[in-house]
Order: structure tokens, then sequence, then C-alpha cells
């Protein structure tokens, strides 16, 4: 049997402590790429989840905005019908008052337009209105209510304080508006 000498030896270890080194090279290098490559697709994930938490939180609050705003609305739009209901409220019990303060005048005006008008029909009314009707053709019947119904054929015209409130119901509040924030009436 051959003996080794120390420099076969020495050879022997220089050649494994360089194929080691090369191996380790290639597995620091693989390691590396690989550390690398994980790196790269962790902030690309990182990435592609930011983007998409970042367009929910937007949905969200666009969703959130959008509630906002419409129950800002909806309570505007409730506290306006309270507003606008009790101003009609208002504005009707004004012009009623009004207007039976001045029914009697107005009573009047309207037996003359329609005796004007008209050539014959009934009349059917307090008695303290009989008076005003001076011309022949028409038919006078008593009432108790403080209103006036005139009749001629299919024609049939009701006077009263009710009635010309129902007539100015829509234009009672018609005219409301917000103008710089203060209601305009």
């Amino acid at each position: 049997m051959q003996a080794s000498s120390a420099y076969d030896f020495e050879q022997f270890a220089q050649k494994i402590k360089k194929n080691t080194a090369i191996t380790v090279k290639e597995i620091e290098s693989e390691t590396a790429d690989y550390l690398l490559q994980k790196e790269q697709e962790t902030e690309k994930s990182i990435a592609s989840w930011l983007k998409e938490a970042g367009s929910v939180w937007e949905h969200e609050r666009e969703t959130q905005n959008k509630f906002d705003r419409h129950s800002i609305e909806a309570q505007m739009n409730k506290e306006w019908s309270a507003f606008i209901k009790e101003r009609r409220s208002i504005l009707r019990s004004m012009l009623k008052n009004r207007i039976e303060a001045q029914f009697s005048s107005l009573t009047e005006c309207f037996i003359s337009t329609i005796i004007k008008k008209y050539e014959k029909g009934t009349f059917t009314m307090p008695l303290k209105y009989h008076a005003s009707v001076l011309k022949e053709g028409f038919v006078l019947n008593d009432l108790d209510k403080e209103e006036i119904i005139f009749t001629s054929g299919n024609l049939f015209i009701e006077y009263s304080v009710e009635r010309i409130l129902e007539e100015l119901e829509d234009e009672l509040t018609a005219h409301f508006q917000i103008e710089g924030g203060t209601w305009q009436g």
C-alpha cells in the first residue's frame, strides 16, 4: 500500500476547501437571488394590498359621505316641511281672519258680479244678503251658514270663507324660498 504524503493531503485539503468555497458561493448566490425574488414578491403583494385597501377605504368614504349627505338632506327636508306646515298654518289663520272681517263686502262684490254675468239663477244665502240682489229673475233661498251658493242650470258656485281659502291654499306657500340661508316669502 502506498503511503500518502503530507503534500497529497495538503492538495486534497486545498481542493476540498476550493470546492466547498465554490459550493458556498453558489448557495449564497442562490439564496441571495431567492431572497431578492421573495422580497420583490412581498413588495408587490404589499403594494397590491395597499392599493386594494385604498380602493376599499375610498369606496367606504364615498359611501359614508353619500349617507351623511342623504341624512343631512333628509333632516333638512323634514325641518323644511315642518317650517312650511307651520307657516302655512299661520298664514291660513291670518288670511281667514282677514277674509272673515271683510266677508260682507266681498259677498256684495260677488253677488254684483254674478248678477252682471247671469240673467237668472238661484241664490242660497243668509237673509242679510238678500237685499243685495236687486235684479229680477233670481230666486232667493235662506241659509243659516255664512256662505253663498249660486246655481243656474248645471252651474254651481259656492262662495264662503273656507272655499276662498281652498282656492288660495296652494298659493299660501308657493312663493317660499331660501336665499342666502334665510327664508324669503
